[in-house]
């Protein structure tokens, strides 16, 4: 079986990457980079069977859908990782969704399958507490099925930590969008516009 490695790419001013770099529940796990270069470096010594899944967490991603240096910064990096034989897929969390960046960004490799998702950035700690409780779960099926059984505790704590602190976002955004729901619903006696 093909071991993948999940790596974090972020490195705008407002980074999300040290806060999962310092969280010991993401560092079992996840490879977390804010320096392009050194991630790079780390995913091009990857080789097959072994492969990468990569997620990019940069707040300024085709924003306002004009030419920047930044702009063609994020599509070399795209295209880069896109073109190395390790990468399974990538992720992009962007912070402006209403400009429907998925159809750009699919747009700017060869293939556009290997860009996974296109997501807003609101939901990054939730993507990645799921992406590490699925791996979890494929690594516990796999120690169920092989001989490193004595790894199934260490498992399934890590996955059980993700699992709590996925619950613990879930409810500090749900007055949110209980309130989005509220506004948005309609109230008895109200036409449907």
């Amino acid at each position: 079986m093909a071991e993948r490695y999940y790596v974090l790419i972020d490195a705008t001013p407002q980074s999300h990457a040290p806060f999962f770099d310092e969280s010991p529940i993401f560092q079992t796990w996840l490879k977390v980079y804010s320096d392009v270069p050194e991630a790079l470096k780390f995913i091009s010594a990857i080789k097959l069977p072994y492969s990468v899944k990569v997620y990019l967490a940069r707040d300024n991603i085709l924003d306002d859908g004009l030419r920047s240096p930044i702009d063609n910064k994020m599509r070399t990096l795209i295209q880069t990782l896109s073109d190395l034989n390790a990468i399974h897929r990538i992720t992009v969390f962007c912070p402006n969704m209403n400009n429907d960046p998925e159809v750009q960004i699919r747009a700017i490799v060869g293939d556009p399958r290997s860009i996974d998702e296109v997501i807003s950035v609101d939901n990054l700690r939730m993507k990645m507490c799921e992406e590490g409780i699925s791996h979890f779960r494929e690594q516990i099926s796999r120690c169920k099925h092989g001989y490193d059984t004595h790894l199934l505790p260490n498992f399934s704590e890590n996955m059980q930590a993700l699992m709590e602190y996925l619950r613990t976002i879930m409810n500090e955004r749900r007055p949110e969008e209980d309130a989005l729901v509220e506004q948005h619903s309609n109230k008895p006696g109200e036409e449907v516009a």
